[in-house]
């Protein structure tokens, strides 16, 4: 569900990004092996990412993560969080995730500049 920013908090976020912050949610259900999460999208600036199932799971901006190549989030909470101001062009690249078990559950939270195109004559 996309959530339209109001109030003092998202004036002072649309300056700093020339634009809107669209907040979006997700409740995943991961499959077996490999799964992308999020597209490329350079319009994303920042992106939260929760493993709320029982098993560890992994994730990378590569589209290979495994239990050795991968960030590992620990079962039941592990988490990671990634933002423009501090990871830069990172929190734009694809994501993917790596499940060992079939039907696992997650929650990603990420927020995408509103584009504004030009206007028509």
């Amino acid at each position: 569900m996309a959530i339209k920013p109001i109030g003092a908090v998202a004036e002072y976020v649309s300056q700093i990004f020339k634009g809107p912050i669209i907040v979006n949610d997700n409740q995943l259900t991961l499959a077996l092996g490999i799964t992308q999460i999020l597209p490329n999208d350079s319009e994303r600036v920042f992106l939260y990412f929760v493993n709320l199932s029982s098993n560890d799971v992994f994730v990378s901006p590569f589209s290979q993560p495994t239990a050795t190549n991968g960030i590992l989030l620990g079962a039941n909470g592990g988490s990671i969080s990634l933002n423009v101001t501090t990871d830069f062009q990172l929190v734009s690249h694809p994501w993917y995730v790596f499940s060992p078990q079939p039907s696992q559950t997650a929650f990603l939270l990420f927020g995408k500049r509103e584009t504004k195109y030009a206007e028509e004559t």
